[in-house]
């Protein structure tokens, strides 16, 4: 009888402390994540931080957090199971009455793109696994928001043909924009990197490097979304589109730091925004900079109107700038619209993404080729 009730008392507390540690597992539980930043670069490290807190006099046995998230962002060190675009990874927490444990992940952003983790599922049990294992899914909000990473242009880019104009684009691939000429006052909305330092201090006033004309200040950048001329909505060639957004950040870091105004056009769209093409009215600053970086960031791999059609509704915004062309293909349509848009005293340049032989590319148009 006494080992019968040695058995039953064992059994009992078996039974008693599952159903406890199950049944009171989420009461006064507190877990959130974030990222430690809401924006930064592909190629950037990055930290992903959880805070648990168990908040009562029972403590937790075993709990897991079960993180779902893009493909996108490396959790170093840790093990994960990626399936298409996600990536799935667990972390495991032990916590006695009223602890509070911080758990921090290295994470790399590998690619540009706007990422979030809405909902974690929490799952956990007792000691000896008496009863089956209790789970929660908890709302959080950890967004991020990576833009892509400039490229150096000169390494990917030459001039399709050697008898190739002084364009912009020769001149940003160059890293030399501008062709010095001279010296005049500073003027209000001049860029502070044009100050010519010592001429100030023999002069006793500022003085600012002078441009020659032949570099027009205005610039615009447009965008053709689509890899192919004819292809579905969704781009096929993802890698050259990519590659073009790279592009596309390199010119707006360039004109940020040289000052320059720059508006932004593209067939694509944004993720959570109308499916509308994107046309951004020139403006220049960091602020206008980090506008145009958020849209690359949150560009789809989409059209939402055939370029043609795109280029030929935008054209006419252009007049006296210089015209900087992102594509993968050219049309015949296209290269007469981008004549149009030269004879409106704009200076054009295309930055071909696909490399094409030069024989079949027009000869009067300034293009720059993949080498």
């Amino acid at each position: 009888m006494e080992i019968l009730a040695l058995v039953i008392i064992f059994l009992s507390a078996i039974y008693i402390q599952g159903f406890l540690l199950n049944f009171l597992l989420f009461y006064k539980l507190e877990y959130s994540c974030n990222f430690n930043v809401d924006k930064a670069t592909e190629g950037d490290n990055i930290f992903l931080e959880e805070i648990i807190y168990n908040k009562k006099l029972i403590p937790i046995s075993w709990i897991k957090a079960e993180i779902y998230t893009s493909k996108w962002l490396d959790f170093a060190g840790k093990d994960a199971v990626i399936a298409q675009e996600s990536r799935f990874v667990t972390s495991n927490f032990f916590l006695k009455s009223y602890q509070k444990t911080t758990r921090r992940w290295n994470v790399k952003c590998l690619k540009r793109g706007y990422f979030k983790i809405d909902k974690i599922t929490l799952v956990g049990g007792d000691f000896l696994g008496a009863f089956s294992e209790s789970s929660d899914v908890i709302d959080v909000k950890a967004d991020l928001l990576v833009y892509p990473a400039p490229v150096v242009l000169q390494q990917y880019f030459r001039p399709a043909s050697r008898f190739i104009g002084d364009t912009i684009v020769k001149r940003w691939i160059n890293d030399d924009p501008f062709m010095f000429s001279g010296l005049r006052e500073y003027e209000p909305g001049d860029a502070l990197n044009r100050i010519h330092w010592k001429a100030t201090a023999s002069r006793g006033r500022l003085m600012v490097k002078k441009n020659d004309f032949t570099a027009n200040l205005r610039t615009a950048v447009i965008l053709n979304i689509q890899s192919r001329d004819t292809e579905p909505d969704e781009v096929i060639d993802k890698e050259f589109t990519e590659l073009g957004i790279k592009v596309a950040a390199t010119i707006f870091d360039k004109a940020l730091k040289q000052g320059l105004p720059l508006s932004f056009s593209t067939n694509g769209s944004v993720i959570n925004e109308n499916e509308n093409p994107i046309i951004i009215k020139e403006s220049t600053g960091r602020e206008h900079v980090n506008e145009l970086l958020d849209i690359l960031a949150r560009l789809k791999l989409k059209k939402v109107q055939d370029f043609e059609y795109f280029i030929n509704d935008v054209y006419k915004n252009y007049s006296n700038t210089e015209v900087i062309i992102i594509t993968s293909y050219l049309t015949e349509k296209i290269s007469n619209t981008i004549r149009e848009i030269k004879a409106r005293k704009n200076n054009v340049s295309i930055i071909l993404l696909n490399a094409i032989e030069r024989e079949s590319l027009p000869g009067d148009l300034d293009i720059y080729i993949p080498y």
